[in-house]
C-alpha cells in the first residue's frame, strides 16, 4: 500500500513507525536489534487494518481487516 503510516509491535508494545512509499517499501524506525516484530499496524487516511506478515526474508506485510 502506498503513501501509509505502519508500525511493528511484539505482544501489547509499539516498536517502529515509518511511512510506506509510493511503491509500498517502508523502513521502521526505532525498532531494537534484539526484537523480532509479531504484528503490524497500518493506518491509513480512513482505516486501521492489521497487518499479516507474508514473508519475513525479505520482510512482506499484507493489510488485513
Amino acid at each position: 500500500m502506498a503513501n501509509v503510516s505502519i508500525n511493528g509491535g511484539v505482544k501489547n508494545r509499539r516498536y517502529g513507525f515509518g511511512e510506506t512509499d509510493r511503491n509500498g517499501a517502508f523502513v521502521l524506525s526505532g525498532v531494537p536489534q534484539e526484537i523480532e516484530l509479531e504484528n503490524f499496524e497500518i493506518w491509513t487516511r480512513d482505516e486501521h487494518l492489521k497487518g499479516v506478515i507474508e514473508s519475513r526474508q525479505p520482510l512482506v506485510i499484507r493489510a488485513s481487516k
